[in-house]
């Protein structure tokens, strides 16, 4: 079992017990390494590791940098993925390297002990709408309610994701009052006392019954009189032929979307997809291409990194055409 996980990261825990329970052996993977995604693989494979339990943005990295090129992987029986949604491109690489491997998405904040919800990917389907978050774990329930505390059933319709079950939290330590801000009563009743988790994450369901993420709460956007999720605006991209994976930011000083994208696709080509796929108040000022997206210390996308890169950018151009004014 291979951890990519730091040991004070959540995803860690199911490495760390998962290789107790199941007596095999925890392979602490070299941090340097996930700078070099060749070697990184044929680590890998040297370790003869079965079992991987990794942050998409960790497997992004690997595929961004054609690090599975020529490389095998003889040895992975199963790879489950969590943290932030799963590019289907990038997923689709992973399946054509390990044809025979299980793969599986896991959703589930920290305060929840990992994980809530699993969907196993079914290698038949083109999961043209995004890679459902799934069914719930034994003893865990997830509720989709809306800004009234009414359940959300409607298909399509829009709520926040709550988490009832055994493995809640107890609360943030020292931090009565932002334990008490999520941890809350459950709103569809009052007869007992039932806690529930307020993850901040938003999902909705389909027409089939599956249950989508839809972003974060704290990633919606006032923009031109409208609210805006970053993540709809990823996926709207990512869509377009070409980008492998997208990450939008919001710069309030400047008032302006911006998007950053892997992928071979011209930025021209890109916008003009993205004008029929996009409503204009959600068309990003600027797309950027990246050779890889910046990563936070837990193997998630850095948003933070990207809007300092775009202002790092953009004073970089300023400076350029004071030169120009000057040197005239």
């Amino acid at each position: 079992m291979a951890n990519q996980a730091p040991f004070d990261f959540d995803v860690s825990v199911k490495d760390i017990y998962g290789a107790l329970a199941c007596g095999c052996t925890l392979v602490v993977v070299p941090r340097a390494l996930f700078a070099q995604p060749a070697a990184l693989v044929s680590y890998l494979e040297e370790k003869q590791v079965t079992i991987m339990t990794w942050a998409v943005a960790a497997l992004c990295l690997i595929t961004s940098l054609h690090g599975l090129e020529g490389q095998t992987l003889s040895s992975v029986r199963r790879v489950m993925f969590s943290g932030e949604v799963m590019p289907v491109d990038h997923l689709r690489t992973w399946m054509d390297h390990l044809p025979e491997a299980v793969f599986v998405n896991l959703y589930g904040p920290t305060e929840v002990t990992c994980n809530c919800l699993y969907h196993i990917i079914d290698r038949d389907r083109a999961y043209d709408e995004g890679i459902p978050l799934g069914v719930a774990f034994p003893n865990r329930q997830v509720l989709l309610v809306g800004e009234d505390g009414s359940l959300v059933t409607e298909p399509g319709a829009t709520g926040e994701i709550l988490v009832r079950g055994v493995s809640l939290a107890l609360g943030y330590v020292g931090d009565e009052e932002r334990t008490a801000a999520v941890f809350t009563q459950n709103p569809l009743h009052r007869r007992f006392p039932d806690r529930v988790y307020r993850t901040g994450d938003l999902g909705a369901y389909s027409d089939a019954g599956e249950l989508f993420y839809r972003g974060r709460k704290d990633n919606q956007i006032k923009h031109q009189g409208h609210r805006v999720e970053l993540e709809e605006v990823d996926l709207a991209i990512e869509a377009v032929p070409g980008v492998t994976r997208c990450r939008c930011v919001y710069d309030k000083e400047k008032k302006r979307l911006i998007a950053f994208y892997e992928g071979t696709a011209e930025a021209a080509a890109l916008r003009a997809h993205a004008l029929e796929a996009l409503p204009p108040f959600m068309m990003p000022t600027k797309i950027l291409p990246i050779e890889a997206m910046p990563l936070t210390k837990n193997g998630k996308v850095d948003r933070a990194a990207l809007l300092a890169l775009s202002r790092e950018a953009a004073a970089r151009r300023r400076a350029r055409t004071k030169k120009r004014e000057k040197d005239l």
